[in-house]
C-alpha cells in the first residue's frame, strides 16, 4: 500500500502584524523555552531519546495552566519546536551543546489559520467564553504566483498547511490531497499568473 501522495507548495510573503500577532510571536518564544526546560529536566531524556508524545502527555495539563486562554494547538507546535532545536529525539551524546531558543518566530498549526482576502486570520486565544480573538496579518505577495495562491486558498481550492510567522514575513504552505484534473487546472492558472506579458 503506497503512502500519501499529493501536491504541496510553499510561498513567502511580506507581512504586517497586528498587536495580537506580535503578542503571539513573543509568547511562542516563551512556550518553546518552557518546553525546552521540561525536556532538559527530564531524567529519561538525559539518558535516551525522548518522543514528542511522551513529553506532551506528561506536561500538557501544566502547559494549559500556564497559557489557559491560548489556542491549544500552540502546545503542539511549540513542543515540537523545542524538541527539534534541542535534537532531543537523538541520543544525548549526539545533541548540540548550544541551542538557539529565542528566534522570534511562531509556528502556526493549520487549524488555526485561514486566508481572508489579503489577510491571514489566526485563531490566537479565547476571549471570554468560547469565542476566539483573531489576529489579522496583512499579506503582501512577492509575485503574481503568491497573489494567485491566496485567491485560490480563499476560494477553498487549497488546504493550508503549517505556517511560520515572524514580525516581517510569513511562510505559507498550500496543499492538495490529490494530483488530479482539478489540481492540474490550479497549476495551469498559477503558471499563467507568472507569465510576463508579450
Amino acid at each position: 500500500m503506497g503512502g500519501w501522495v499529493g501536491l504541496t507548495l510553499s510561498e513567502l510573503y511580506f507581512c504586517t502584524v497586528d498587536r495580537l500577532a506580535a503578542e503571539l510571536i513573543s509568547e511562542f518564544v516563551k512556550m518553546v523555552i518552557w518546553w525546552a526546560e521540561k525536556t532538559r529536566s527530564d531524567k529519561t531524556a538525559m539518558e535516551e531519546p525522548i518522543k514528542f508524545e511522551r513529553l506532551r502527555s506528561q506536561h500538557y495539563k501544566e502547559w494549559v495552566k500556564e497559557w489557559p486562554d491560548w489556542n491549544k494547538q500552540l502546545a503542539h507546535t511549540s513542543a515540537v519546536q523545542a524538541l527539534n532545536r534541542l535534537k532531543a529525539y537523538k541520543p544525548p551524546d549526539r545533541r548540540p551543546v548550544e541551542v538557539e531558543l529565542t528566534t522570534p518566530a511562531a509556528v502556526i498549526h493549520p487549524e488555526m489559520i485561514r486566508v481572508e482576502g489579503d489577510f491571514l486570520r489566526i485563531s490566537v486565544r479565547r476571549d471570554s467564553g468560547l469565542l476566539y480573538k483573531y489576529s489579522y496579518v496583512k499579506l503582501t505577495p512577492l509575485s503574481g504566483l503568491g497573489a494567485a495562491l491566496l485567491r485560490q486558498a480563499e476560494a477553498g481550492m487549497w488546504d493550508l498547511g503549517q505556517a511560520v510567522l515572524t514580525y516581517k514575513w510569513v511562510l505559507l504552505t498550500f496543499a492538495s490531497k490529490e494530483i488530479n484534473s482539478k489540481a492540474m487546472a490550479l497549476i495551469n492558472e498559477l503558471l499563467k499568473s507568472t507569465q510576463c506579458p508579450t
